[in-house]
């Protein structure tokens, strides 16, 4: 308070004040207007020193500091040695909480108090109380370079991305606040999106918003009040979760493109049913022959393909509904990358592959290590679109499977997840994302072989 009345600010927003905690509804209201609050507050004040929000700021009445600078003597010359905010913020307790994630990206400006140093951040530029560097005239700062505010300036899907992955890793006292405290960057990127969320995913960019993984080995978020989180959201994770470019990069090269030819599943929801509501964005005349506005099918247009609607009226709320290909393959130790390309994985993932009835290697998969208990165990894909290539991280060689130059081969591919089935064997769960070629699904899948079915993914 007295910070904020030094600065002449008449109001304050403190957010375990200004929302009634164990008001569910209040909560409701509230937490999906954060983007407004923040993005229209006149200054955000982090309090990133010391480990927790009791630490005070420091050089207020209440904690007075001993402000000092680090002077290196070198040739004669008297110089100063300092820390950019980002380097100093970068391993505070303040910066690993879920929470204040969204009021530094949603504000326009920061008061930030760390190592009893102050800095003043835009989305311009980074000012330190200790340099005097302020020009007149507008102008940016080289400590803007690491600053996650420069992101703005990126392309929405691009943002979503790189928002996502700063946040998932991030801690809560209250896990089942994981959604709730990335509502503020769901409405800032709803308008650039064209979009609406669904459990941490942009409907307009479903598919591609489901090729995330796993960056570190995490917990599951189980269920909260009725519903849980559902396995298809990297919001049900309680690590850290990423777009790897190596499974990605095909889909980047005309993302549009992509979602125009190279996906079919029609997603089916309790929230959009009976008749799918995402990719709005992309609808043309005479859409409601095809789904979701595609100018042609990616897949025959069959009786073998026919269904693509659920068949049970009671739809949960978190399940996803859908009609795809699904086959069987070998889970192995088969890499067919050499340490030049290998992937780089954080401590407790591996590579793993994939191969066919025939015993040859037809793809590939990352999971948590005690994934090496299952070797040799056939498991369940479900096709959810067409991908591009391998990189050079999952095949750093050609090895003919598909009888054609490899260039000629590109969107011969499957994305698939990994599922696993509850005991009733009614509602999957998604253990992983593979990369598989599709011949593989068409000829050489275990019994029972490739099937279009039916699945409920929770």
């Amino acid at each position: 308070m007295i910070l904020v009345k030094s600065l002449g600010i008449r109001y304050i927003w403190i957010d375990s004040l200004c929302i009634v905690q164990n008001d569910p509804s209040e909560m409701q209201r509230i937490l999906p207007m954060m983007d407004r609050i923040y993005g229209n507050s006149v200054l955000n004040v982090c309090a990133a020193a010391g480990d927790g929000s009791n630490y005070g700021i420091p050089g207020s009445p209440a904690s007075p500091r001993a402000a000092w600078q680090p002077i290196v003597h070198y040739a004669g010359f008297e110089l100063v040695a300092t820390k950019t905010v980002e380097g100093l913020i970068e391993n505070t307790a303040w910066n690993s909480r879920a929470w204040t994630f969204q009021e530094r990206m949603l504000s326009k400006r920061s008061m930030i108090f760390v190592e009893n140093r102050v800095f003043f951040q835009c989305r311009e530029a980074t000012w330190s109380e200790e340099v005097f560097s302020e020009a007149l005239a507008s102008s940016w700062t080289l400590e803007m370079v690491r600053s996650p505010l420069k992101s703005f300036e990126k392309n929405p899907v691009r943002l979503y991305v790189e928002y996502v992955e700063l946040f998932s890793g991030r801690l809560l006292t209250y896990e089942a606040d994981r959604l709730r405290a990335f509502e503020g960057i769901s409405a800032m990127l709803c308008a650039p999106l064209r979009a609406s969320f669904f459990y941490g995913l942009p409907d307009s960019y479903f598919d591609f918003a489901l090729l995330w993984e796993k960056k570190t080995p995490g917990r599951r978020l189980k269920g909260i009040g009725e519903d849980g989180i559902p396995s298809w959201s990297w919001s049900a994770w309680l690590d850290a979760s990423i777009w790897r470019l190596s499974m990605i990069s095909g889909t980047l090269l005309n993302l549009h493109e992509w979602l125009e030819y190279h996906t079919w599943v029609v997603w089916s929801s309790s929230q959009c049913h009976p008749r799918p509501s995402r990719w709005h964005g992309y609808a043309r005349e005479n859409a409601e022959s095809r789904p979701f506005g595609r100018r042609q099918p990616p897949i025959s247009d069959d009786a073998e393909t026919k269904p693509i609607k659920p068949t049970t009226s009671i739809l949960k709320k978190e399940c996803l509904y859908f009609w795809t290909y699904t086959a069987f393959f070998r889970l192995s130790c088969q890499s067919r990358t050499g340490p030049t390309f290998a992937s780089k994985l954080e401590p407790g993932l591996r590579r793993f592959g994939l191969l066919d009835a025939h015993g040859d290697w037809c793809g590939t998969i990352i999971l948590e290590d005690e994934w090496s208990d299952s070797v040799g165990d056939v498991v369940e894909l479900a096709a959810i679109s067409d991908a591009r290539d391998f990189s050079m991280e999952e095949l750093d060689t050609w090895n003919y499977y598909v009888p054609e130059d490899r260039e000629a081969s590109e969107w011969r591919l499957y994305y698939a997840f990994l599922i696993v089935w509850d005991d009733s064997h009614v509602i999957a769960q998604r253990a992983g994302l593979a990369k598989v070629y599709q011949r593989a699904f068409e000829l050489a899948s275990f019994e029972p072989g490739k099937a279009w079915r039916e699945i409920t993914l929770g």
